[in-house]
């Protein structure tokens, strides 16, 4: 399965969307620094809510900072299709950084350097359900609720 997949993952990259995706990054990132920068919105009220809120030893500013920074990626293992252990050593060869979520058995933060040639969500093993792509703290709801 492991070689099918590197295969279907290969042709990706060459297809039309991979250098679309290529493309649109270049043209919002040079090197690791973002050129073109969202920043989020917060209504006044609140902004004002949390000013009140918010304990004095810690620093609003940081605050806004830090809700503006981009939350790290993550991913779930769909373990009704494939084992957390499979997983892992279907996608070593890929070079993938995965860090396990603490609160999550099947989750991992991903930092991965070929996001250029072919997007997270293009990947083979993404599109044949082997892992979504779920934000960590979407994670923390669900172990808490069976935690042992």
């Amino acid at each position: 399965m492991g070689h099918r997949v590197a295969t279907l993952n290969a042709r990706l990259r060459r297809t039309r969307a991979g250098a679309f995706y290529a493309t649109l990054r270049a043209c919002f990132f040079a090197g690791d620094t973002p050129v073109a920068q969202h920043s989020v919105y917060f209504p006044d009220a609140f902004l004002a809510q949390m000013r009140e809120a918010m304990p004095s030893t810690l620093s609003f500013d940081e605050f806004i900072a830090a809700c503006q920074r981009p939350l790290r990626r993550s991913i779930r293992i769909n373990t009704l299709k494939i084992s957390v252990a499979d997983f892992l050593a279907l996608t070593a060869p890929y070079g993938w950084l995965l860090t396990p979520i603490p609160w999550c058995d099947e989750g991992f933060w991903i930092e991965r350097n070929d996001e250029d040639a072919l997007p997270l969500g293009s990947t083979a093993e993404h599109l044949s359900g082997l892992f979504y792509i779920q934000e960590a703290s979407s994670m923390l709801p669900v172990a808490a609720l069976f935690a042992r």
